[in-house]
């Protein structure tokens, strides 16, 4: 089955003028229609990193807590930057580190169902995750590992990821590495991007960002909605007919506003809301059922911080 995909976005300038349009049409073996928006206060500065490889002088946080170059850092890293999340048209999260050198995706179904991320060989509870700095990881799971299944890409516009044991600075559990999902960043000028998406199994994606600053006050506050009708995780060939529905809602905010010279107060929040039907075992093994599985994050970090 082929899929058609276009995407277009225009270039605003600072006195808020129309520059001329661009855009790209694909065909290809699978896919979906997506238009978008996109002002040039919402998009990313570093390169490309399609290949895993960056340059020596793109800024880093992950790998020391505090903006390096990577020149300076000892660590081995990759980024992932908003460029190469666009060209490969993402839809969730594993999409967009997949192909990351030295890490491996396992999953048991089709989107949204449990999946883990090991890096290095590393169990996969052994895999820190963080969003915008602010660790994901539910100590309440077994092992405190992270279910990348329901996380949709969304407003994620850069992925940095830290290979190797990084204890020191993210705890005992940061044997295998670190993965850093970045949203987009508050920006001088008003700016905004509004993307919607609809292809095969009656998937559709709505994904918005507003981004401003207003006197010491600088803010990015997105949503994002994704629904698919998905796929049988059961085999079909025996007797899987169900299809394993998923839908997801999120939400995104940073506001950082200046309290004085020397000090300004930083606000992050993340939610997200998922459900995800799953198949289990019957009374004749493993098959169908109407089983659904829920999931809620809320994660919130209010730090003081001085310049």
């Amino acid at each position: 089955m082929q899929k058609f995909s276009f995407a277009a976005a225009y270039r605003y300038t600072a006195a808020n003028s129309l520059a001329a349009p661009f855009g790209a049409a694909r065909l290809g073996a699978a896919g979906l229609v997506a238009v978008g928006l996109v002002t040039p206060a919402v998009a990313s500065s570093q390169p490309a990193a399609v290949t895993g490889r960056a340059a020596s002088d793109d800024i880093v946080v992950t790998a020391k807590l505090t903006p390096r170059a990577l020149s300076q850092v000892g660590q081995s890293v990759t980024i992932v930057d908003e460029a190469t999340i666009v060209a490969r048209q993402a839809t969730d999260v594993i999409d967009i580190i997949r192909t990351v050198p030295g890490l491996s995706v396992d999953r048991n179904g089709g989107m949204g169902t449990t999946a883990g991320v090991s890096i290095r060989g590393a169990e996969s509870d052994q895999t820190v995750v963080l969003i915008d700095g602010v660790k994901l990881n539910d100590p309440a799971s077994p092992g405190s590992g992270f279910n990348f299944g329901p996380l949709v890409a969304g407003n994620v516009a850069r992925v940095e990821v830290v290979r190797g044991a990084q204890s020191v600075l993210y705890g005992s559990q940061a044997i295998g590495g670190v993965v850093n999902l970045i949203t987009r960043e508050p920006t001088q000028q008003p700016g905004g991007l509004a993307r919607v998406e609809h292809g095969a199994r009656d998937t559709s994606q709505l994904t918005g960002n507003l981004a401003s600053r207003l006197g010491p006050v600088a803010a990015s506050i997105g949503a994002t909605f994704l629904r698919t009708d998905g796929i049988s995780a059961f085999n079909r060939t025996r007797g899987g007919a169900e299809k394993d529905g998923f839908e997801n809602l999120g939400l995104n905010g940073k506001v950082r506003a200046a309290l004085t010279d020397g000090a300004f107060l930083d606000l992050r929040g993340f939610y997200a809301d998922s459900t995800v039907d799953v198949d289990g075992f019957t009374g004749n093994g493993f098959g169908d059922t109407e089983q659904v599985s829920y999931r809620e994050d809320l994660v919130a970090y209010r730090p003081p911080r001085c310049r």
